[in-house]
């Protein structure tokens, strides 16, 4: 007498359930991931306000006033490719001056993942982040 063949593996149905369940893990993950990647990206804009305020602070006490010119200061903002933010100085009179860092947008458009925001630092060190 012949035994029947025992079939090995998984059933479709086993097959779909898992799918089903690592597409929902993946939603509920992948927003929070993208979150925290954000915040990432604004630790470079924070430390390069940081050497921006540095760099306006030394400048002006050697000329007592501020620039807007930011190689004027020393300061090299990281290359466009490298960078996730748009560095600039938006107000420079003495005494005051604001720093600001930008985040880039993707081909000029809003991204839904990485809406626009600003950083700034002021002349008293005071960061701000304006913006969702």
């Amino acid at each position: 007498m012949k035994h029947p063949r025992k079939a090995s593996g998984f059933t479709l149905l086993e097959l779909l359930v898992v799918v089903i369940i690592v597409g929902i893990l993946a939603t509920i993950a992948i927003p929070g991931f993208v979150k925290l990647m954000e915040r990432v990206k604004g630790s470079e804009a924070t430390s390069q306000l940081g050497t921006m305020y540095l760099a306006e602070r030394v400048y002006y006490q050697d000329h007592d006033k501020y620039v807007t010119v930011l190689t004027d200061i020393g300061f090299d903002a990281p290359p466009a490719a490298q960078s996730y933010f748009i560095y600039s100085v938006t107000a420079a009179t003495a005494p005051q001056f604001t720093g600001a860092a930008e985040r880039r947008t993707a081909g000029g458009k809003t991204p839904n993942y990485s809406p626009v925001y600003t950083w700034t630092i002021d002349e008293t060190e005071t960061l701000a982040a304006t913006g969702p």
